[in-house]
């Protein structure tokens, strides 16, 4: 991150603690604005984990694992041997019916389409990007730019300094691309940037004159009946590349399971080479060693293990991890705090497929075919503090606290996460009412913000821990499930706790409602904290350069006050007064 960038992210963190969202310097644009449902995938085989070599306990097992931690945050889990799914689990509320964002797990999916521009010939690795981007290069390149090739990208060895954060600045990302200073890193050259992959996206555009995703649609995703991926695109209508992607986990599976038969697939009955074969063992090489615990390397942007596998990976616990040596392919969705590969889901895959154990078939296979059911773990903890109450029994705690509208003069979070509304450009000044009530046999949390009313119904009984409905912001179509329920603080009082869960996206939105009187406590909180991600961001060796005078975690480490202005905006608690 740049000295210019660390400046515009501090001016950003200002205004927006102080509401100032009408002049928000951020502009993303081009995003997928409906709701897009999963579709079902006709070609996928759905058998037991026994028939296939795999014991289906050791599957269970692991998915309770990933289950019950709570800074895992699990979403989906699959799992496919010998081309065959064996598992599919979801942890409640989330289903099959939801696809899910997938950060930059969707950077080896770029990777796929340079390969096969390459087979193509419309591309070759050693070109020189200032050779294809010419009317961006400005009058004075900075000193290294005119070196940078497209092999370069694949292998985040360009040492460009325009970020992730950077773009969020920025209308023509090429142009600030390729008038980015070269920040040198020691050693490997290493330096982990989104927009690689996004220069990556923009050649294919320039050089086939379609989009990436039609180039993909044609290629790779309709030969292998995948139709309900969506990508969001820059300022500039160019697919992101290194982000923005939404697809299913089946859908990820499949396109784990294409490298694992070496980039060829059963079209229409016959085998066909969709992703040369050559591409496919040139990208799952190490290009860069890096030896950093559980990562032995990097190749065409796929992560490489010390286990020998190979890994498409995504901030938050989007996960591809590819076995060859077992046959086996994992994918999972969650909001955890793994920021890189070397976290707690692709420890405790890698640690499963270690186990010469968990392939050998139970003598009595418990586990039957998973298609289409939405599993919920019996033995993770439990959501909320007590069983699920009745109507009733909410009308005694709270009664005479529904229907009435608590007002705050400060700010009081936001129905939906920061985390969420950067990504979208969908900024919200924050919540300035909310009121419970019931409606005949539903209740609903009623939010006021940015004048506009969002009416939440809540699950709160057993059989419906959550509702399931579309929130439509600024545009913007979320699909979500909200639940409720009566817990006790520690002087035995009880009070309400809210989750909302945006179901395709990382992000978790947790309210504590506490009552006194004719006022109400209110405790916001979004899940994963931003704070402890941001802290776990700026120690990230894979995204410091050596020309950064102004790192990021001085943001959350120092000062006192910018501390504790995060904190009121991240993670904050109000009181409303009820207008009587």
């Amino acid at each position: 991150m740049s000295i210019q960038t660390d400046v515009k992210f501090i001016d950003f963190l200002l205004k927006y603690t102080s509401g100032k969202i009408d002049d928000m310097p951020l502009y993303h644009g081009n995003d997928i604005s409906e709701f897009i449902a999963a579709k079902e995938s006709p070609d996928v085989t759905y058998t037991c984990a026994g028939k296939k070599g795999v014991s289906a306990l050791a599957v269970k097992k692991l998915f309770d694992r990933l289950a019950a931690d709570d800074r895992i945050n699990l979403a989906g889990f699959g799992m496919m041997a010998d081309g065959e799914v064996i598992a599919q689990y979801y942890k409640e509320p989330y289903s099959k019916d939801y696809r899910h964002v997938s950060f930059s797990m969707c950077k080896s999916v770029i990777s796929m389409a340079v390969g096969i521009a390459e087979n193509d010939g419309i591309l070759f690795l050693d070109e020189k990007v200032s050779d294809i981007f010419t009317v961006h290069d400005g009058v004075f390149f900075k000193r290294g730019m005119k070196d940078i090739t497209i092999k370069n990208l694949l292998t985040m060895t360009s040492c460009v300094s325009f970020d992730e954060v950077g773009s969020a600045f920025a209308m023509d990302w090429r142009k600030a691309y390729m008038s980015s200073d070269i920040s040198f890193v020691s050693e490997t050259g290493f330096s982990y940037n989104s927009m690689n992959t996004y220069m990556l996206a923009a050649i294919i555009v320039k050089r086939t004159g379609r989009s990436v995703m039609d180039y993909l649609k044609e290629k790779l995703f309709h030969p292998m009946k995948i139709y309900d991926i969506t990508w969001d695109k820059c300022p500039m209508g160019i697919e992101k590349g290194g982000f923005g992607m939404k697809l299913s986990l089946i859908d990820m599976l499949k396109l784990g399971q294409l490298y694992l038969n070496n980039g060829m697939w059963i079209v229409d009955g016959e085998e066909k080479q969709l992703v040369p074969k050559a591409w496919v063992e040139e990208s799952t090489q190490i290009h860069v060693r890096l030896g950093r615990d559980i990562i032995a390397g990097y190749g065409y942007q796929i992560w490489l293990l010390t286990d020998g596998s190979f890994l498409y990976n995504g901030v938050f616990g989007q996960n591809v991890y590819v076995n060859r040596d077992r046959g086996i392919v994992i994918a999972t969705t969650a909001s955890a705090y793994d920021i890189f590969p070397d976290g707690k889901i692709v420890n405790l895959l890698s640690e499963f497929a270690d186990c010469d154990d968990n392939f050998k078939p139970d003598i009595i296979n418990l586990v039957p075919c998973l298609e289409k059911k939405a599993i919920v773990n019996k033995c993770m903890k439990k959501l909320w503090d007590m069983s699920p109450f009745d109507m009733n029994r909410f009308r005694q705690y709270f009664g005479t606290h529904f229907g009435t509208e608590y007002k705050f003069d400060e700010y009081a979070g936001s129905v939906l996460p920061i985390s969420i509304q950067c990504i979208y450009s969908v900024y919200q000044t924050g919540i300035k009412s909310v009121m419970l009530g019931f409606k005949e046999d539903h209740l609903y949390f009623r939010v006021c913000e940015d004048d506009v009313i969002y009416n939440i119904r809540l699950g709160y009984k057993k059989g419906e821990l959550y509702a399931y409905q579309i929130l439509e912001i600024k545009g913007k179509s979320f699909p979500i499930a909200a639940g409720a329920h009566v817990a006790f603080d520690e002087d035995n009082r009880p009070l309400i706790k809210i989750k909302i869960m945006y179901l395709e996206e990382v992000g978790i939105m947790s309210f504590k409602l506490i009552f006194h009187g004719d006022k109400l406590v209110l405790k916001a909180l979004e899940l994963p904290r931003l704070y402890t991600v941001g802290g776990k961001l700026s120690k990230e060796e894979y995204i410091k350069k050596k020309n950064n005078k102004v790192p990021i975690r001085n943001l959350f480490e120092t000062p006192e006050y910018m501390k504790y202005k995060l904190k009121k905006v991240l993670e904050p608690v109000v009181t409303g007064k009820a207008d009587l």
